[in-house]
């Protein structure tokens, strides 16, 4: 009962923060309830939203004017996503064998640590040097046995 409320919780995260940010760099001619309906079907196949129910739209709304901050959800939702990602670097080769974990380690300080926040300070850059790939959400719906979510984020 827990683990099913925790991949409910984490469906609903991923889906306002996708919707904040989407709603937040869509082109004008995008219907941010178009938006909210894609991310739902995307995250929250398990709740039907009412055509006019634009109450996660409204949600993102207030949480922005209130915090003065856009995109607030998702700043902390694709921290999670970045650190899953990362982390399974590590998984892949066994964090019980050595020479793998310490040839990631010098990796991961060479793309990340070392350069600082000041110089080359273009997260995806780094990220798709250290990974060979973007970030996917796909890690961490796995952690959670949420496999079943296409990985359609960027």
């Amino acid at each position: 009962r827990r683990s099913s409320q925790k991949k409910y919780e984490l469906l609903e995260r991923l889906f306002i923060s996708e919707l904040e940010l989407a709603v937040f760099s869509a082109a004008e001619e995008d219907s941010i309830v178009a938006l909210q309906k894609q991310m739902a079907e995307k995250y929250m196949s398990h709740t039907q939203f009412a055509k006019s129910d634009i109450s996660p739209l409204m949600d993102v709304m207030m949480h922005n004017v209130v915090t003065g901050k856009s995109v607030g959800h998702y700043r902390y939702v694709w921290g999670e996503v970045m650190s899953a990602d990362l982390f399974h670097v590590f998984q892949q080769g066994g964090l019980s064998n050595k020479d793998h974990i310490q040839t990631k380690g010098r990796q991961f300080r060479s793309a990340f640590l070392d350069l600082g926040s000041t110089e080359n300070n273009d997260f995806a850059t780094r990220f798709h040097e250290f990974r060979g790939r973007t970030m996917s959400s796909q890690t961490m719906l796995d952690m959670y046995g949420l496999s079943k979510i296409s990985n359609t984020t960027k």
